[in-house]
């Protein structure tokens, strides 16, 4: 049962793929955001998310991967290994000649800030160093709702100099009607 759900995520990736992939590269936040939420997130099922850290990550993962799955210069990895911690998912995209690496954090009802203050705390970026780009996302999960609900992106991007230059922060939260939209 488990694997044909992390094969209908993967199949629900494939169908996102071109959107995905089209809106992390414009960096169009929201509609990646609200992709994830209406495509792969409540389409999981309560039967399959269990309100653990590691049932959403999973279900994001398998989606995630099946939209990168059979793109050139792409792929997606869950659980990689850091120095003092572990990724919950990574993706790294080579685009025109630049890779660009995607770091996920996902915290259940806690602050998307959180996720995000673990990736730095933990350094799970600097690996990353030779990457034009790097795109840290915090995500907050819904234990109740099972799906996403708050977001805070960050991108580090390499100027002439090849130093990482720092862009302010974006929040993100669902609205009254269900979609996400920046925030303060």
């Amino acid at each position: 049962m488990a694997d044909f759900i992390v094969q209908a995520h993967q199949e629900a990736g494939k169908a996102c793929s071109a959107s995905v992939l089209s809106a992390l590269r414009k960096e169009a936040w929201v509609s990646f955001l609200n992709i994830v939420r209406s495509d792969c997130l409540a389409k999981a099922g309560y039967r399959f998310l269990d309100k653990t850290e590691k049932s959403f990550q999973g279900t994001l993962y398998a989606f995630l991967n099946g939209a990168f799955h059979e793109m050139h210069d792409t792929n997606a990895s869950a659980e990689r290994d850091s120095a003092i911690g572990r990724l919950d998912i990574v993706m790294e995209d080579k685009y025109n000649e630049k890779r660009t690496v995607y770091i996920f954090e996902l915290k259940v009802d806690k602050p998307a800030l959180d996720a995000l203050e673990q990736i730095h705390s933990k350094d799970y970026s600097i690996q990353y160093g030779t990457c034009h780009k790097k795109v840290l996302i915090g995500l907050t999960c819904d234990a109740i709702k099972l799906n996403i609900i708050e977001a805070t992106i960050e991108v580090h991007q390499k100027d002439d100099k090849n130093d990482f230059q720092l862009m302010p922060p974006k929040n993100f939260a669902v609205n009254s009607v269900g979609y996400f939209q920046e925030v303060g």
